[in-house]
C-alpha cells in the first residue's frame, strides 16, 4: 500500500521509498492507459471522492465517481478528432 510518508521522503528505509515510487508510477501508468483508451469509467477509478480536477481554465469539484466519469466523458468528447495519445516525459 502506498503511504503519504513514503511519497514525502519520510520513510524508514530506502527500500520502502523505492517501493512507494514504483507503486506511484504503476498507478500513473494505469491512469494514462485508461485516458489513452478514452475510457472515462476506467479513469474515474483513479480518483478518490470527493476530488478536484484543476485545468488551466477552471477547477471542477467532483463529489463522486459518476461526476468524474461524466466530466472526463466531456473532456474526451471535446478532444481533437486526431488525438492519438498523451506522452509524458520522465526526467
Amino acid at each position: 500500500m502506498l503511504h503519504y510518508d513514503d511519497l514525502m521522503g519520510n520513510s524508514q528505509s530506502g527500500a520502502s521509498a523505492a517501493r512507494a515510487s514504483n507503486e506511484a508510477l504503476a498507478a500513473f501508468k494505469l491512469y494514462t492507459q485508461a485516458f489513452g483508451a478514452l475510457d472515462a469509467e476506467a479513469v474515474s477509478r483513479h480518483f478518490h471522492e470527493p476530488a478536484l480536477l484543476v485545468t488551466p481554465r477552471e477547477v471542477f469539484a467532483l463529489p463522486n465517481a459518476a461526476a468524474v466519469e461524466q466530466t472526463y466523458q466531456q473532456i474526451m468528447h471535446d478532444m481533437p478528432a486526431d488525438y492519438v495519445r498523451t506522452d509524458s516525459v520522465r526526467t
